[in-house]
C-alpha cells in the first residue's frame, strides 16, 4: 500500500529546480507524528534545488504535525496556513521560512462562496 507522507518527500527532488524557490537557501525539518511514533524528514532547498533525507538535524525551520493532517496538506485537502492558525501545525525557528516552503504543497482548494438568499415576504392588503 502507497504511503502518502513518503511518496510526496520521495517526489519532491524529481520536480526539478523551482524557479520561484532559486533565492532561497534553507533547510526544513519535518517532525511527524502517528500514533506515539514520529517520523523526521529534512528537506534541503539551494537555488532551488531540492533535496530530501530522513532523520534529524539541523534546520532554519521546523515544521511539526500529526501525520494525519500532513497527508490532508500534502493533498491539497487542508490549508497548511489555516492549521497554523488553529495551532495544528507547529512551527519553531524562522516561521518566516514556512510562506516559502509552502510552495512545495498543492494549493488547498478555495472555499466555497455561499451566497445569501433574501425571501421576500408577500404583502397583506
Amino acid at each position: 500500500m502507497a504511503d502518502p507522507t513518503v511518496d510526496f518527500f520521495e517526489g519532491l527532488p524529481h520536480r526539478g529546480t523551482d524557479p520561484v524557490l532559486a533565492d532561497l537557501t534553507a533547510t526544513f525539518r519535518f517532525d511527524l507524528a502517528d500514533n506515539g511514533e514520529s517520523g523526521t524528514w529534512l528537506v534541503s532547498i539551494a537555488a532551488g534545488e531540492i533535496r530530501v533525507s530522513r532523520g534529524a538535524g539541523q534546520a532554519d525551520c521546523t515544521i511539526g504535525a500529526g501525520r494525519e493532517l500532513f497527508e490532508g496538506i500534502t493533498n491539497g485537502a487542508v490549508n497548511p496556513m489555516a492549521a497554523v492558525l488553529r495551532g495544528e501545525l507547529a512551527v519553531s525557528g524562522d516561521a518566516g521560512l514556512l510562506v516559502r516552503v509552502l510552495r512545495l504543497f498543492p494549493q488547498s482548494p478555495p472555499a466555497p462562496v455561499r451566497h445569501a438568499v433574501v425571501v421576500e415576504r408577500g404583502r397583506r392588503g
